[in-house]
């Protein structure tokens, strides 16, 4: 394979700019699965904070009763448009003081896990509320 591509790109120069990337991550194959076998630990580590944080943000109860109020809002005066720029503007939810004390717990790859989980859950559960609200509003809007 990797001769039919040094041949193609001798052929066609154009080409050449386009697999170059591949023919040098081929060449490199023993180097990065030396990175991989080391990065491997520190990857699980982050994937098991993620976790942890995903799952503490779904057992903590998070405030949505404003999205859903600001979505039925959103959505009656600006109807769709409204609703969508504000689905894509809500934040996570800042962490709780259980949440911050697991976070502490952790080495750094486990922290910047579990931070990443917890925002990406309480982020998700605000869209959703806010999402819920905005669809009200939009049909209100509507009609």
């Amino acid at each position: 394979m990797i001769r039919l591509l040094a041949i193609i790109t001798f052929l066609f120069p154009q080409l050449a700019m386009a697999y170059q990337p591949v023919l040098v991550a081929k060449l490199d194959e023993p180097t990065l699965s030396l990175k991989r076998a080391s990065l491997s630990l520190q990857e699980k580590e982050a994937a098991d904070g993620e976790i942890a944080g995903e799952k503490m943000a779904e057992l903590m109860s998070i405030p949505t009763r404003g999205k859903v109020g600001l979505g039925v809002l959103i959505g009656f005066l600006t109807g769709l448009i409204g609703t969508g720029i504000g689905y894509f503007v809500i934040d996570p939810e800042s962490m709780t003081p259980e949440a911050i004390e697991r976070y502490n717990e952790g080495n750094s790859n486990d922290k910047m896990g579990f931070k990443l989980g917890w925002d990406k859950k309480t982020q998700s559960k605000k869209r959703k509320a806010y999402l819920a609200g905005g669809v009200l509003g939009t049909l209100g809007f509507l009609m």
